[in-house]
């Protein structure tokens, strides 16, 4: 039986674990007001801390629930990337799991954790149905009040059968659950008004996100950050550190970028535009030639596959996806 806490994330995850999940896994720990549990077919990673449970489901499980609650058997999966148009269901196809729980939330694992104290502190107020650290909810961390009204909001998003048969990602974790429970009304948020206004706090509420071009979202230039025992420190040009919840690492998956992984005490490190790096490093050196040219080189691989990507067109990239998908 799974510990009861009050506040739980949800997590399918098939495939491979990533490079990083230790890191996502080590930060998830230093969060024990939270729960996460992880359904997976995957051998069960050690060490693993006792707020994040290990929950035995084969995908073919997670798509029959998920059909039972949406009414329609699931297509395939161009990649496990697509799960996430299915994220704001999770609280009714694994209710059995959340019964528990005040709120239930989904997240990603391309990022690592500070403190989420804040959340907490949003979630114990128990004045909002949806908290989010962005301006909507966003699918790499958001929380729903434990409600059935809530749990089926989702249920109501226009062409819902459609877009979930789309083989690219529609974003109803993100601003299609946010813009159908605004269009109901009746539900209450917990999110930033503006992202470039909320970094400039020395606290923000905010997942700091970044780009394939190795910035963050709301903040110019390259950047470097620590991560010291548990909280995220964020320094803009004027070298000012800024806390936020999360970094979202979301365009910084390859290889390149962690090269320095095993190098690094998971506790202590600093992770910049050109990727992760044991140590604190001195904020000053984003001032520096031989810190801009490093970001540099590590990014331009990535500018030339998007500069000849976005030459072929979109209906091509999509029938690809779709022949892929319908030879799964």
């Amino acid at each position: 039986m799974l510990p009861t806490r009050r506040f739980a994330f949800v997590v399918p995850y098939y495939g491979n674990w990533p490079r990083y999940w230790r890191l996502w896994a080590e930060s998830a720990a230093n969060n024990r007001r939270f729960d996460f549990l992880i359904l997976t077919d995957l051998p069960r990673p050690e060490p693993i801390a006792d707020n994040v449970h290990i929950v035995p489901m084969r995908y073919a499980e997670v798509s029959r629930r998920l059909s039972g609650v949406l009414g329609f058997s699931l297509p395939n999966l161009a990649t496990y990337h697509k799960i996430c148009d299915f994220k704001p269901f999770y609280g009714l196809a694994f209710a059995d799991l959340l019964g528990s729980y005040q709120y239930w939330g989904y997240c990603d694992v391309d990022l690592f954790f500070g403190d989420l104290q804040p959340l907490v502190e949003a979630a114990e107020s128990e004045r909002f149905d949806f908290i989010s650290p962005w301006e909507y909810t966003v699918g790499c961390c958001t929380l729903l009040r434990n409600e059935a009204r809530v749990n089926q909001i989702a249920l109501q998003i226009p062409n819902l059968r459609a877009r979930l048969f789309e083989p690219e990602n529609t974003f109803t974790d993100e601003g299609a659950i946010s813009e159908t429970a605004v269009l109901a009304g009746d539900f209450s948020f917990g999110v930033i008004a503006n992202v470039a206004q909320e970094l400039r706090k020395v606290k923000p509420f905010l997942a700091a996100t970044a780009t394939p071009d190795g910035r963050v979202v709301g903040m110019p230039g390259w950047f470097l950050l620590h991560s010291n025992d548990g909280r995220i420190t964020l320094y803009d040009d004027d070298l000012q550190g800024h806390e936020p919840l999360l970094f979202h690492f979301m365009g910084m998956k390859n290889t390149r970028f962690w090269c320095d992984l095993e190098k690094c005490d998971l506790n202590r490190f600093s992770f910049t535009s050109y990727g992760i790096t044991p140590g604190l490093l001195d904020p000053s050196l984003k001032h520096s030639a031989a810190f801009r040219a490093r970001c540099l080189r590590a990014h331009l691989t990535g500018q030339m596959y998007r500069s000849v990507r976005n030459c072929i067109p979109h209906a091509i990239i999509r029938k690809l996806k779709e022949s892929r998908r319908n030879h799964l």
